[in-house]
């Protein structure tokens, strides 16, 4: 291969990878006093954890080395089982090989502080060809990475700032919500699921009450499809309706209080840098909508309140006028005949 097209594929190897401020080298061992056995135990669970045809590297347990973690389905026995396998390698006469353990370790140039970002532009190169998916790869966090000052020119590599694209747009779902409000509120009696959820909380209608009113309202109302209205303004971790916008470094938007709580991205599973995350630019804005649609919300379930009680009262008086009592005494009365000669208790007699 042309050094210029080696050197293409390694960048676009690299752009593939590093989007993010990335450690992609993980610690030899997690903690200092693990054996080799515990070790390779727990980068087995690690990587055991996450899809098939997920990989990491690490720092191999020989100096200068570096060793791949892949997990991966075989077959024992006419039966596909999860496995986690190891694969180290060492640089020799200008490429990657792969060491076998079972034969001693050829002479190998270690990697060191001034070859290490050009090595491991070549190991990524190296994947690419054998058909590891860069997406697959898992990520170090800041205290998994390694720590070895011989790594840290590429380990700490951190590219220009990028923005951080919003998959879910709890905003952009308000305007919706509130559209669906404004229509509530100018015929809430012509809202038959809104009639259905209200009589539910007829005992309880104060603040908290009309927000649980509210939530159930937005949970039974379709949006697009499948989706229902409250699909669009909840929160994927708790599933409640969001209050205060939160964009995690992997661009998924959680409410507030969850963010401090993850160190995974629960959509993605990678690894999620704290200083990255930042509240919804326009969380204002959504405050703001929210409680718009708070105050519509309870206009329309006051409005239809009233109406359902004039109606109720309208019909209790119908009733009465038309009872069978009041209607034979009204007969009665009119029956009677009156006699204009006969002079009325307390009245002058007629001349």
């Amino acid at each position: 291969m042309a050094a210029t097209e080696e050197a293409i594929r390694a960048e676009l190897a690299l752009s593939q990878v590093i989007e993010h401020p990335a450690n992609i080298i993980f610690a030899r061992s997690p903690k200092d006093d693990m054996t080799n056995k515990d070790i390779m135990a727990y980068y087995s669970r690690l990587i055991r954890q996450k899809n098939v045809g997920s990989f990491l590297i690490r720092e191999s347990r020989v100096p200068g080395c570096l060793s791949l973690t892949i997990h991966s389905k075989v077959e024992k026995q006419g039966v596909q089982v999860s496995e986690a396998s190891h694969y180290r390698f060492y640089f020799a006469n200008g490429k990657w090989n792969t060491h076998s353990p079972d034969t001693p370790l050829p002479d190998y140039t270690p990697l060191n502080l001034q070859t290490i970002g050009r090595r491991a532009q070549q190991f990524l190169v190296l994947l690419d060809s054998l058909g590891f998916s860069h997406d697959r790869m898992i990520l170090a966090t800041t205290q998994q990475a390694s720590s070895i000052p011989a790594y840290s020119s590429y380990v700490r590599l951190t590219p220009p700032p990028l923005p951080v694209q919003i998959i879910n747009s709890p905003v952009e779902g308000m305007v919706k919500v509130l559209s669906a409000v404004n229509e509530l509120r100018e015929n809430p009696q012509g809202n038959t699921l809104f009639k259905v959820v209200l009589e539910k909380y007829q005992s309880n209608l104060d603040d908290e009450g009309i927000a649980e009113l509210f939530e159930e309202w937005l949970a039974h109302t379709p949006a697009e499809g499948q989706v229902t209205l409250l699909d669009l303004v909840q929160c994927p971790i708790n599933l409640s309706l969001m209050t205060e916008p939160y964009v995690l470094s992997s661009g998924h938007v959680v409410n507030s209080d969850i963010a401090p709580m993850l160190t995974f991205c629960p959509m993605t599973k990678q690894p999620l840098d704290p200083l990255r995350g930042k509240p919804l630019p326009e969380i204002d804005l959504y405050k703001s909508m929210l409680a718009m649609a708070l105050t519509g919300f309870r206009e329309a379930v006051i409005s239809s309140l009233k109406e359902t009680q004039q109606s109720t009262t309208a019909s209790s008086l119908g009733f009465f006028a038309l009872s069978p009592n009041r209607a034979s005494t009204n007969s009665s009365h009119a029956a009677a005949p009156v006699d204009d000669s006969a002079p009325h208790s307390g009245s002058p007699p007629l001349n």
